[in-house]
């Protein structure tokens, strides 16, 4: 049974770590070694992420750095900072951001 769980856990790991673009055979091995607990631990390493990302928009902000911005927008994954590096182009006066935020309520309704 013990087998099954860490199986389990090491094969949702790897599915997990794709989908946030992290290496899914380093998180499959995590999850076989330490089973529920890296569950846990894949979820810290993203909000982790997603924190540095936000600085990373503050300063791109306040430097007035449009195109960075834009390119974060298309290479993050997580759809929370994708929405604040808009939102930060929107406040620079860029038409990419609203782009974004215009085609993201489209695809939400």
């Amino acid at each position: 049974m013990w087998i099954t769980i860490f199986l389990l856990c090491g094969i949702f790991n790897a599915w997990t770590a794709k989908e946030k673009n992290k290496s899914p055979i380093t998180w499959f091995f995590m999850g076989i070694m330490f089973g529920p607990l890296s569950l846990f631990i894949l979820g810290y390493v993203n909000r982790e992420d997603s924190r540095k990302a936000k600085k990373r928009i503050t300063a791109l902000k306040m430097m007035s750095d449009a195109d960075a911005l834009a390119e974060m927008i298309v290479v993050e994954t997580d759809l929370s900072v994708c929405r604040d590096a808009a939102e930060a182009l929107v406040e620079l006066d860029d038409e990419r951001g609203k782009e974004y935020l215009e085609n993201a309520r489209n695809i939400e309704a």
